[in-house]
C-alpha cells in the first residue's frame, strides 16, 4: 500500500471524525438551553399550584421526666408554627411522598442530667404553690363572705377556677418532682411534629410526621408516617437549578399571615399569596406576617427559589443582579396586598427601619387584627375597627394586659393585668390607670375588690338587704343627751335607719331585726357605764347575742386596764368574745412612746383577757389605725379578729369580723342615734361563728 495515499485516507478520516464531533458537540449545546427551557416551562407554578404548595408546620415541644424506661411526667409543653412546601424528591419526576421542606425551632436536645434540676424545679414549683394557695385562699374568703348577686362575684369565682386549675396542676407536678429528686432520672426534651393541609372540600386536616433529615442550607425535611402526598397538595421541585440565571426582580410567598405572631399563630391562620421585592442578595421586602419561616419563594415566573429562613431566602440560585430599593428611608413603604390603589387584606406599613403597622386592612385603613409598638415601645397586638385601634394583648418589662385600649394604646375599659410574678388586676381603666370597679390580687396586698378612681383603691361598696346579720353598740350615750335620760325600749328593737353620714347601696326596705349588741363596760382603769348592767341583762332576756367592751386609755398601765375590765364587766358562755376599744391619737401614741410601745401594752391587756375568758378578744379599731399601725403588728393582725370603724361609702380595707358602717343611724326603741354594725358574711358564717366563735 501507498503510504501517501494510506496517509490521505487517515487524514480524511480524522477531518470527518472532527466535523463529526463538531456537529454533536453543536447538537448537545443547541440541546442544554431547549431542554433547560422544558424545564423551566415544566417546572412553572401557577397561583393556584404556590397557594397549594404551602402547609402549615405545627412543632409541639415538651420534656419528659424519665426514670429508667418510665415516663414520670410530662410537662412544659409549646407550640410554635411554621410555614412549609411539598417538595418532589427528585426533579422533574413526581416523587414527592408526603414531604414538606421547611425550617424547624431549634432542634432538641435529647438528654440532660436532671438530679440538680429537679431540686430547682422542686424550689421553684414549692414558690408556686404557695403563690397559689394564698391566691385560692384570698379568693376563697371573699366569696364566703358574698353572695353571688353582689358585684364582682362572677368576676371572682371564675378566676378561683382557674387558680384551682393551676394549682392543682402544680400540686401534681411538685409531687411528682419531690419523688423524682430522691433517685437518679432524666429529663428529656422531646419535639413532635403535625403537618396541617387542605383537602380538595378546604377543610383543613393535621396529620403526623417525622423529621427525615437536614440540608447543608438549615432546610430541615419532614416526611408524612403515611409516606403518601395529599390528592390537593402541589409539590415543587426543590433543588439546585439556576433559576437566577434570569434574574428576577419580583417573587411571590405563599405562606399563612401571623404565624409569627404568637397570640395568633394557629392551624387556622389564613392562606395568602404576597408579591414582594428583592432587596439585595437574599433579602425581600416581604414583611414576617407574611412570610413565616418556612415558608416557599418563588420566582415571578413561577419557580421555587428558596425558603424563607430568619427573614432571608435559603439557598437563594444564581443571581446576576442585586436589587435595591429606590425609595429613601424617610418615606413611608407599604408592602402587602392591594385593591386598586389601597390597602387590602394583610400587609404592612413602614417608614425608614421602623414598622408602623402590620396586620389587615379594610379599603385602606387598618382593620381587623395588626400589630404595632407605641410611643413607649411596648408591643400591642390587637384589633382595629375603621382605623383605629379598640382592643388587644399589650407586652412590656412590667408585665401583660389584655383588654380594651384607646386609640394611643392605652389601658382603656376592661382588661385584666398580669406582672412576672403573678399579682395583677382585673376590672375597668382609665388611661392605663385603674379606674371603676375591679380586683387586685397581689403577695403584699392580697385581695383588693371595689372601687378604684386614678390607680388607688377606693374600697368595695357592700350592698345592704335583709340577708346580712345587723347589729348596735351602746354606752350611756343612748341613755342620756345633757341631762335628759332616756330608756331603751328592747321589746321593739329594729334597725330603721343606716345613717346619712355616707352614700349606701340598700336593697330593699331598712328594717332589720337586731342580731347582736356590744355594750361598754369600762374606761381606763376608773370609768365605768352605769347602763352596762341593765342593759346587759335585758339584751340577754330578749335573747340578743351580746358582748362587753373596754375604751382603752393611753393613760394608765393595760395591766391595771384589764383587771378593772374583767372586775366590772359580765362574761357568761355564749356572749360574744370581749372588745378593746382603741383610738387613741397620733399625739397619745407619742406619749406612750411610739407605735411599738403602744402595741406591747395592747399585747398585755389581750392575752390577761384572753386568759381570763379563754377566748381570743376582738380589736376594735379605725380604718386609719389599720393604714397605719397596723401593719407594724402583723401578729395582732393576724392573730385577732377586728371590729373596723369606717364611716364611709366603702368597706374596710382588711379581713374583718364586724363593720360599724355608720354613727348616726336610727332604731325603733331608741331615742338617740346609735352605732350601727354589720357582720361580715350572711347567716352560714354567723351560724359558724356563734359554734366557734362564743365564750365557752
Amino acid at each position: 500500500m501507498d503510504p501517501k495515499k494510506h496517509q490521505t485516507r487517515l487524514q480524511k478520516r480524522g477531518t470527518t471524525l472532527a466535523r463529526r464531533r463538531l456537529v454533536f458537540l453543536f447538537f448537545i449545546l443547541l440541546l442544554v438551553p431547549l431542554l433547560m427551557l422544558l424545564v423551566e416551562w415544566t417546572t412553572r407554578a401557577s397561583g393556584e399550584q404556590m397557594r397549594r404548595s404551602a402547609v402549615i408546620v405545627e412543632c409541639t415541644s415538651q420534656y419528659a421526666l424519665v426514670r429508667a424506661q418510665d415516663t414520670l411526667c410530662r410537662f412544659a409543653d409549646s407550640v410554635e408554627y411554621r410555614a412549609g412546601c411539598w417538595v418532589n424528591r427528585f426533579p422533574l419526576i413526581p416523587s414527592c411522598h408526603g414531604r414538606v421542606a421547611t425550617v424547624l425551632p431549634k432542634p432538641p436536645v435529647r438528654f440532660v442530667g436532671a438530679n440538680a434540676l429537679c431540686d430547682s424545679i422542686v424550689r421553684q414549683l414549692r414558690s408556686e404553690k404557695r403563690r397559689y394557695e394564698d391566691q385560692q385562699g384570698e379568693l376563697a374568703y371573699f366569696m364566703s363572705m358574698h353572695r353571688i348577686y353582689e358585684e364582682g362575684y362572677d368576676m371572682v369565682a371564675k378566676r378561683s377556677s382557674r387558680v384551682k386549675t393551676a394549682l392543682d396542676s402544680v400540686a401534681r407536678l411538685l409531687a411528682t418532682f419531690e419523688q423524682a429528686a430522691k433517685r437518679p432520672c432524666k429529663i428529656v426534651q422531646t419535639a413532635r411534629y403535625r403537618i396541617v393541609y387542605e383537602l380538595q372540600n378546604g377543610k383543613r386536616v393535621a396529620r403526623q410526621c417525622q423529621l427525615s433529615h437536614t440540608t447543608g442550607q438549615g432546610i430541615h425535611m419532614l416526611q408524612l408516617n403515611s409516606q403518601t402526598t395529599p390528592a390537593n397538595a402541589h409539590a415543587v421541585d426543590y433543588h439546585g437549578l439556576p433559576w437566577g440565571l434570569w434574574g428576577d426582580r419580583w417573587i411571590l410567598i405563599p405562606s399563612f399571615a401571623a404565624l409569627d405572631v404568637e397570640e395568633w399563630a394557629s392551624r387556622t391562620a389564613e392562606g395568602v399569596l404576597t408579591k414582594g421585592e428583592m432587596r439585595g442578595k437574599d433579602q425581600h421586602d416581604v414583611p414576617t406576617i407574611l412570610s413565616a419561616d418556612g415558608s416557599p419563594v418563588f420566582s415571578e415566573k413561577g419557580q421555587l427559589l428558596g425558603i424563607v429562613k430568619q427573614g432571608r431566602i435559603c439557598p437563594w440560585r444564581l443571581v446576576l443582579r442585586r436589587f435595591d430599593s429606590s425609595e429613601t428611608s424617610a418615606q413611608y413603604r407599604y408592602a402587602g396586598s392591594r385593591k386598586g390603589k389601597k390597602y387590602e387584606g394583610w400587609g404592612e406599613l413602614a417608614k425608614g427601619d421602623s414598622v408602623v403597622y402590620s396586620g389587615q386592612w379594610r379599603a385602606g385603613k387598618r382593620h381587623g387584627r395588626g400589630m404595632i409598638a407605641d410611643r413607649r415601645g411596648r408591643k400591642i397586638v390587637g384589633w382595629w375597627h375603621d382605623d383605629t385601634l379598640v382592643s388587644g394583648r399589650r407586652t412590656a418589662e412590667e408585665g401583660v394586659y389584655e383588654g380594651e385600649l384607646s386609640a394611643a394604646g392605652t389601658a382603656h375599659g376592661y382588661g385584666v393585668f398580669t406582672d412576672s410574678h403573678g399579682n395583677g388586676y382585673e376590672g375597668h381603666w382609665d388611661d392605663d390607670r385603674r379606674s371603676g370597679f375591679g380586683y387586685a390580687l397581689s403577695s403584699e396586698k392580697g385581695m383588693q375588690i371595689g372601687q378604684w378612681r386614678n390607680d388607688k383603691y377606693l374600697g368595695e361598696r357592700m350592698t345592704y338587704t335583709s340577708d346580712r346579720i345587723y347589729g348596735i353598740d351602746l354606752s350611756k350615750y343612748q341613755h342620756q343627751v345633757g341631762r335628759k335620760k332616756f330608756s331603751i325600749q328592747w321589746h321593739k328593737l329594729r334597725i330603721v335607719d343606716l345613717g346619712k353620714l355616707s352614700k349606701k347601696n340598700i336593697r330593699g326596705k331598712v328594717d332589720y331585726p337586731v342580731s347582736f349588741v356590744f355594750i361598754k363596760a369600762t374606761e381606763g382603769t376608773t370609768v365605768k357605764n352605769p347602763y352596762y348592767a341593765a342593759d346587759y341583762r335585758a339584751a340577754r332576756a330578749h335573747t340578743i347575742h351580746c358582748g362587753s367592751y373596754h375604751f382603752f386609755s393611753t393613760h394608765s398601765p393595760a395591766a391595771a386596764q384589764a383587771r378593772f375590765f374583767i372586775k366590772n364587766a359580765k362574761f357568761s358562755k355564749g356572749d360574744f368574745p370581749p372588745v378593746l376599744d382603741v383610738e387613741p391619737t397620733d399625739r397619745q401614741i407619742e406619749q406612750m412612746g411610739g407605735p411599738q410601745a403602744m402595741f406591747q401594752q395592747l399585747r398585755e391587756w389581750l392575752a390577761i383577757v384572753e386568759r381570763h375568758t379563754r377566748v381570743k378578744p376582738i380589736l376594735y379599731v379605725s380604718q386609719q389605725f389599720v393604714n397605719q399601725y397596723l401593719p407594724l403588728a402583723p401578729d395582732l393582725k393576724s392573730k385577732y379578729r377586728v371590729w373596723i370603724a369606717r364611716y364611709g361609702e366603702y368597706k374596710p380595707d382588711v379581713r374583718l369580723l364586724i363593720w360599724q358602717l355608720s354613727p348616726d343611724g336610727r332604731v325603733e326603741g331608741i331615742r338617740t342615734e346609735v352605732d350601727i354594725n354589720v357582720f361580715n358574711g350572711y347567716q352560714l358564717q354567723f351560724d359558724q361563728f356563734l359554734r366557734t366563735g362564743l365564750i365557752p
